[in-house]
């Protein structure tokens, strides 16, 4: 199963409610929203599979699971491709 962790050569930093983020290659990413920054924590602490995330933005966001799969895979896609986040087999 593939999981997600955050990149540990990205620079980052928290203002206010904005996380602000450097990849290697010097292009810089914000993200603002808190299911954005749920994503990040989580993948940030330990590497994490889709199914964890889905669920934990579903709970905590009561939000439809077909609407949420849909953005965390769109989300996870951009943040893959971003080099922010890597995928690891586990």
């Amino acid at each position: 199963m593939t999981a997600f962790t955050c990149r540990s050569d990205i620079a980052y930093r928290t203002i206010d409610e904005h996380l602000f983020l450097i990849t290697p290659d010097g292009r810089q990413h914000e993200l603002v929203g808190e299911v954005e920054h749920c994503i990040w924590r989580r993948c940030e602490q330990k590497p994490t599979n889709f199914h964890t995330l889905l669920a934990e933005i579903v709970e905590d966001f009561d939000v439809d699971e077909e609407e949420a799969r849909a953005d965390l895979t769109h989300f996870l896609g951009e943040m893959v491709a971003a080099g922010i986040l890597s995928e690891k087999n586990k």
